[in-house]
């Protein structure tokens, strides 16, 4: 199992990019992060502090990942995503371009989103589930 921590890379901490992974070198990295083997991060990707992406993930370019996420394997995430802090995504799902979502969020396993679905702050999306833009709607109802 080799590691590699690569100096092309803009990071404010330690990254462990495992065999097999293809990480683009214009992504930036904020601090701890391990990408583990098999996955590819697009062009323009911003990661946070704490993020662990696991085995043959895809994340498509402009997408922002908070602090302290956890993304399983095999996790498809589109384009122009933004994912806020505390979250996690289980395996298998599929987070389709311009979604958002938000802090302290759970997306359990194998669960779609539809494109540009909002996901509120604390929300929990349950095993299975296509959710869609109107799902998850902001706090006051609207």
């Amino acid at each position: 199992m080799k590691e590699i921590i690569e100096s092309q890379y803009n990071h404010g901490g330690q990254v462990c990019i495992r065999l097999n992974s293809m990480v683009h070198k214009s992504v930036v990295f904020r601090g701890v992060a391990i990408i583990k083997s098999g996955s590819r991060v697009d062009r323009n990707v911003h990661i946070g502090k704490n993020v662990h992406i696991g085995k043959v993930v895809v994340i498509g370019r402009n997408t922002i990942i908070g602090n302290n996420v956890h993304i399983g394997k095999y996790v498809m995430i589109g384009n122009n995503v933004i994912i806020g802090n505390n979250v996690v995504i289980k395996k298998g799902s599929h987070i389709c371009n311009k979604t958002h979502i938000g802090n302290n969020v759970i997306i359990k396993t194998r669960c779609v989103t539809e494109e540009g679905t909002t996901i509120n702050k604390g929300s929990t999306a349950l095993k299975e589930t296509r959710i869609a833009k109107e799902e998850f709607p902001t706090p006051d109802g609207q």
